[in-house]
């Protein structure tokens, strides 16, 4: 009668030992659980910096556009100077024939 108490026993250890090792495997899985949502939060991150690096690539396109429109500006004050020039031209011109 001891010896099936002792074995019953004996069974009930075994099984609490597995449950131990089943409670040690889903603190693992915890762990990795954990881990998982770190590797989340750093894929978050690296779509923000994608976008920085977008809006990045925007603006040297814009400054781009930006050095365009300066030299369409110097261009522009270059067809000034030289209308004015030929205004004065053709004022001289006009001068001299009437002279």
């Amino acid at each position: 009668m001891l010896s099936k108490l002792f074995a019953i026993f004996a069974i009930f250890a075994i099984i609490s030992k597995l449950f131990a090792i089943f409670a040690i495997i889903s603190k693992l899985f915890a762990i990795f659980a954990i881990i998982s949502k770190l590797f989340a939060i750093f894929t978050i991150v690296l779509k923000l910096f994608s976008i920085i690096a977008m809006l990045l690539k925007l603006f040297a396109i814009f400054t781009i556009l930006l050095k365009l429109f300066a030299i369409f500006a110097i261009l522009l004050k270059l067809l000034s100077i030289i209308a004015i020039s030929s205004r004065l031209f053709s004022m001289f011109v006009i001068v001299i024939l009437l002279i």
